[in-house]
């Protein structure tokens, strides 16, 4: 055996089993032996310090090519999109009302924030505002409204299973005439009786005299509504909530 010979700073050092110029290493030692007046470290992820060696420099990652790049931005753009047609087909839409048929509760010009997801939780009750497609056979009347982005706006007055009729300027319901404040004139039409069947309600315009509703056409099938008007963002001078747009009739 030969005897133990220091081992430069710049191989291998030990803090603590050899002299202070040695540095430990992050890994334990399995065994060190000396042959031949050299020093041979059995060791396990034992590695040399070499103090003295400036840090290698760390190369800048490549950017990616430019087919790359675009596809991303392609990705990021049909998300976006996607996620945009999701919001307006299930959840909220932006309506414009084009008429006189619901004065005075709302004007030309009005644009609504359609809430789509209520309809889907409550079935629609007596009073509501509603937004809905254009049934058949008013598109039969009136071709132009057969366009996808179409949207009416109507009251519901009567649900399945109720009488609904007008008699003396005045709607009737279940043989009760009702008290509507949101109608400014007596009606100046008369309508025999019509029972609303399963599935369907019965809309009527506030501006009585000239709207086109169910009292032309007849009852409306509820798979064709849209939604429920939850705000009026503009003008801002008519801004109002949801609650502007239900009235509990009084039978």
């Amino acid at each position: 055996m030969g005897r133990w010979q220091p081992v430069p700073p710049c191989h291998l050092q030990i803090r603590g089993l050899l002299p202070c110029r040695y540095v430990i290493s992050k890994f334990p030692i399995v065994g060190m032996s000396c042959r031949r007046g050299r020093l041979l470290p059995l060791l396990l992820g034992v590695h040399a310090a070499q103090s003295s060696r400036p840090p290698r420099p760390v190369p800048p990652l490549p950017l990616p090519p430019a087919a790359s790049r675009a596809t991303g931005a392609a990705i990021e753009v049909s998300v976006t999109l996607g996620g945009a047609w999701l919001l307006r087909e299930h959840v909220l839409d932006a309506r414009y009302i084009p008429s006189e048929s619901m004065v005075p509760t709302l004007a030309v010009g009005d644009l609504l924030l359609l809430d789509k997801i209520s309809l889907r939780l409550r079935p629609p009750a007596r009073g509501e505002i509603v937004c809905f497609r254009p049934p058949p056979a008013l598109i039969a009347m009136q071709p132009a409204l057969g366009e996808a982005s179409v949207c009416m706006v109507k009251r519901i007055v009567a649900v399945a299973g109720d009488e609904v009729r007008v008699a003396h300027g005045r709607l009737v319901i279940n043989g009760r005439r009702v008290r509507e404040p949101y109608v400014s004139d007596r009606m100046q039409y008369a309508m025999s009786k019509r029972t609303v069947p399963p599935g369907h309600v019965f809309v009527l315009g506030d501006n009585r005299d000239s709207s086109m509703d169910s009292h032309v056409w007849g009852c409306l099938d509820m798979r064709l509504l849209l939604g429920r008007p939850l705000v009026r963002y503009w003008p801002i001078a008519r801004l109002a909530g949801s609650s502007r747009f239900r009235a509990a009739l009084a039978l």
